[in-house]
């Protein structure tokens, strides 16, 4: 039985959340359907025995980012299979070697581009609008520079950082988290998205000792050890003090 990694960051992608359930269904099958080198052989038949209804113009408009269509739409490709399941391809890889002759036969693999995204690599019935597609995809991989960065967020409204979106990557050599590379460095804006969280807000405390209330120090850090100079006794919360000290307060009762 062959087994597959799966992208459990795919509930917290927005495209992935907006689909229909009998189209989220399908996407599930096409991962698990097509072959080792992310290739579909288009049966929407078989595929509706198991995902029940579907309407094939609609499937194929709702992932035609997704999916590249070649061989006159018999076949489908999934753009980010072989870089989510493999990384860069090697043909030094057993593993690999397997995939590379699989995309040859299809003439979906150029030595130069391991990754599938050259137009040159495209001559098997692929629409010159969809080798447009392809070919702009090869420019992705990684921004010009931070000024490219900062026109598309502006172009497309994106509330991000761009300047630390850009020193980040930049600082990684445009490699994911996991150390594959980046195949489209638009594609890392949603995860980033995920991930970015506000710093913070610090709030400053003063830490005092018990024996020595004068003894204070001010820190945002609630965790600093740091100890009176007379008694050599750690420093606390001010406010710890004065609660305590109000509790162990005699009851003054009528």
């Amino acid at each position: 039985m062959s087994k597959r990694f799966t992208d459990t960051t795919k509930w917290k992608r927005v495209w992935f959340r907006k689909l229909q359930p009998e189209h989220k269904v399908f996407w599930f099958y096409l991962l698990d359907q097509c072959c080792h080198a992310g290739i579909w052989e288009v049966d929407f038949e078989q595929a509706e025995f198991f995902c029940g209804k579907l309407v094939e113009s609609e499937i194929r408009e709702v992932f035609k980012k997704q999916i590249l269509e070649f061989d006159d739409g018999k076949r489908w490709f999934i753009q980010d299979f072989i870089d989510f399941q493999y990384g860069e391809l090697n043909d030094k890889v057993n593993a690999h070697r397997s995939a590379i002759n699989r995309l040859k036969k299809f003439k979906l693999y150029n030595i130069d581009e391991p990754l599938i995204k050259s137009s040159s690599t495209l001559d098997s019935g692929v629409k010159d609008k969809d080798k447009d597609k392809v070919k702009d995809k090869v420019n992705n991989k990684r921004p010009k520079n931070l000024d490219e960065v900062k026109a598309y967020f502006k172009e497309k409204g994106i509330n991000v950082d761009a300047e630390k979106f850009f020193d980040y990557y930049e600082s990684q050599g445009w490699k994911k988290a996991n150390g594959r590379p980046v195949v489209n460095w638009k594609r890392c804006i949603s995860t980033w998205k995920t991930d970015e969280k506000p710093e913070e807000k610090k709030v400053q405390i003063i830490l005092a000792c018990p024996n020595h209330p004068e003894i204070t120090k001010k820190t945002t850090d609630k965790n600093l050890f740091t100890f009176c100079p007379k008694c050599r006794e750690r420093l606390i919360d001010i406010e710890t003090i004065k609660y305590k000290q109000i509790v162990q307060r005699p009851y003054e009762g009528n």
